[in-house]
This record gives structure tokens, sequence and C-alpha cells, in this order.
């Protein structure tokens, strides 16, 4: 089985059929190139992957093709591809799994077999598709070169070091939101830990909701706590209100996507559980309607929210507000803040449900 490398140290391409459709222009011998695909390999010359060429025709017709591609090492008159692909590799001093392939002819079927990554324009042989890793969406000489360079070179255009940068980024302004909630937030965190340990104490259970990634996030921290964070402890009552596909789709389908959590909250909400509802705007109106319906069902109510409370958080008896710059952020938060409240659960109600029960 062939393991296809992540990224090749080496584009091989053929000429006819690849980098050409396979016609002659006028004058007779001229190649026609598609100049998208000639800036495709300066891209990937650019990304470190080394281009080499592999053809059955004479250096006096494919020599001109080669040079126009900004020149490599070059393997003309080749006729026994799988040979040629041997000995081309020799040459460039790696191995077949660090090749990508591209050709189209039945000759170059045997070599398509044996490098890491083989690919074929969708007006190839039969014989190549057959044994091609990819077929390709373009044609030989219409793009198919600039296909392949955009699956193997993704973040084309990008050096190592800018993309350092970017994810560097990344990770400091994740840590400079976290360090601003440690300096600002802990406050409010805790009471928002009195509030779930007391209801949990006494029997209450806890709703989790939200929408999109918030949605994800009620689930991560009901799996917890039904579960456990870092502590074996009895199970504590949770449940997210958005992994029902069934009742979601049903409620939003007959009662409109406004209502989806009120009406769950309606059914299942008691009084003193809590509702802990996440709207990184602050304007959700489905997740504002839910803590509605919670307080009036005599339920505990929270809002994880942005920078700014907004309806969601107006609907709420505790609103833990978390200023960052974008959602991401405001996520990430969200998430590390419900594990701080995991974490002090997992030993604030460290009793088996047994015991627990008995303090009802």
């Amino acid at each position: 089985m062939k393991i296809a490398p992540l990224k090749p140290r080496w584009l091989v391409l053929d000429i006819d059929g690849v980098l050409t459709d396979g016609s002659d222009t006028v004058p007779p011998g001229e190649k026609r190139l598609f100049l998208r695909d000639l800036d495709a390999l300066t891209r990937a010359r650019r990304e470190g992957i080394g281009v080499a060429f592999l053809t059955g025709e004479s250096e006096a017709v494919a020599g001109p093709v080669v040079e126009r591609c900004g020149g490599g090492p070059a393997l003309y008159e080749t006729k026994d591809k799988a040979k040629g692909m041997r000995r081309l590799v020799g040459q460039l001093g790696c191995s077949l799994s660090e090749v990508c392939y591209v050709a189209d002819g039945e000759r170059d079927a045997p070599a398509l077999e044996l490098v890491g990554l083989a690919m074929s324009p969708c007006d190839a042989s039969a014989a190549a598709r057959s044994v091609a890793d990819r077929v390709l969406a373009s044609a030989g000489g219409r793009g198919a070169v600039e296909e392949v360079v955009a699956m193997i070179c993704p973040v084309a255009g990008r050096s190592g070091d800018e993309l350092a940068d970017s994810v560097r980024g990344e990770l400091n302004a994740a840590a400079k939101a976290m360090r601003t909630l440690a300096e600002s937030g802990v406050e409010t965190l805790v009471r928002v830990v009195e509030v779930m340990t007391g209801s949990l104490a006494a029997g209450g259970r806890v709703f989790l909701f939200g929408n999109g990634g918030s949605a994800a996030i009620a689930q991560h921290a009901a799996a917890e706590l039904v579960g456990r964070y870092r502590r074996k402890r009895g199970a504590l009552p949770a449940v997210a209100l958005t992994a029902d596909t069934a009742l979601l789709t049903a409620l939003a389908n007959d009662f409109g996507y406004e209502n989806i959590f009120e009406r769950q909250v309606e059914a299942l909400a008691r009084w003193g559980d809590v509702a802990v509802g996440m709207s990184t705007s602050g304007l959700s109106d489905n997740v504002a309607r839910g803590l509605a319906a919670a307080r009036r069902m005599g339920s505990r109510t929270i809002a994880l929210v942005g920078a700014e409370p907004g309806a969601v958080g107006a609907e709420a008896e505790l609103c833990v507000t978390f200023p960052a710059p974008d959602t991401a952020r405001v996520q990430e938060l969200h998430l590390t803040a419900l594990h701080a409240v995991c974490s002090c659960l997992d030993h604030l109600l460290p009793v088996e449900p047994a015991l627990r029960d008995r303090c009802l």
C-alpha cells in the first residue's frame, strides 16, 4: 500500500497531455502552454518543491517547454516510463515515495504506480486514470498543473516563517484573552460555581444551550458534568439542549427556530434547576427566550456572552461577559471558564449518587 507524502519533495511532470494539451500549433512543433500552470510551477518552487520532467518526446521538441517552465532535471525520449522514473529519482537523490507524478498516457501507468502520489488530468487515458491516486478536474494543458500545485501546496504563497508568525499570533491572542479573564473574571465565575453547586447539591439539574460553536461547548460541558472533569465523583445531572437533532428540527419546523430552547426549557426545567445560555454576540433571540422561559419556571439563569450582555444577558440572573476581540476568542474563553467551573464542582460535589440522593 502506497503512503502518499503530505508534501512531496519533487513534482515530476509529463509534457504532452499534462503541460500541453497534446496538440501541435502553428508553426508545427510549438507547444501551447497554459500560463497559470507556469505561475503554479513558480509557486511550487517557492514552497520548496522541486520540479522535474519525464517525457517520451525528444529534447528538440520538449526542451523548449522545459525551459519555458523554468527548467529543471529532465529525461527525454523515455519510452519505458517506470525505468525512467527510477533513473530520475536516482538523479534527484530522493525516494519514489517523495515524488508526485502527473501523467496521462497508457505508457505512463507503470510509473504512476511506483510513486508516492500519482495524478492524471481528467482527459488522460483510461490506463492512467485507473492507477492514479487522484484524477483531476482539469484537462492537460488547461489547468491540470495549477490544480496539482493547489493540492500539494495548500498554503502556497506563504513562507514557513510567515505561517509560524500567524500561528504564534493566534496563540498569543488566546493567551492574552485568558490572562485578562484570570485578572478580571474570577469573582463572577466563583458566583457561577456557587449557583451551580447549590442547585446540584439540592437535586437540581443543569441545562446548557447555544448556537453553533456555543452548541458544541454546551455538549462538551454537559459531558464533563455527567461524566467527570478530572476527579472521580458521582454523576451530575446535566443536559445539552442542542444534541437531539430530531427534537431540534421538529421544534424549528413547527414552532420556529427562535423557540427551540424555550420549548425544551418549558418541558424540562423546574424550580431550582440552572439554565446556562451562551451567545458570543449577546443577541441570540432563541437563547434569550430560553433563559426567559427558565426564569418563568423558577430556575436559576446564567448567561455567558461576549463583550456586551445584550438581550441574552438581560434575561439572566447572572451574566458573565468576556470582553474578547472576536468570536473565536470568546468561545475559547467560554469553554475555559466552564472547565474552571467543572474543576471546582469535582471537589465541591465529590459524593456518590446514592449519598447525594439522600440529601434531596
